[in-house]
């Protein structure tokens, strides 16, 4: 399931549908979640916590980091700690 927005990059067209099918995933059984960084920047992970913040115990969030994408371009690594 994708939740970013046209190909992979950006925001969804609705974010709110977005949040709550992460919502209704977790009720129905999903208990771990892949996403990374550079399909937004920021707006997977951020869809991911306004949805389940706090997080249901026994749900794991996994994301990879390093690899940043702005406006729809790939940049490159950013390794800094904030992007890991």
């Amino acid at each position: 399931m994708r939740l970013t927005g046209k190909g992979i990059w950006g925001e969804p067209s609705d974010r709110s549908e977005a949040i709550r099918v992460v919502r209704r995933a977790v009720e129905l059984g999903v208990n771990f979640i892949d996403t990374a960084d550079s399909y937004g920047p920021d707006v997977s992970e951020g869809i991911i916590a306004e949805a389940l913040y706090p997080y249901p115990e026994g749900v794991v969030v996994a994301t990879k980091g390093g690899l940043r994408a702005d406006r729809g371009l790939t940049n490159g690594f950013k390794t800094e700690g904030r992007n890991i």
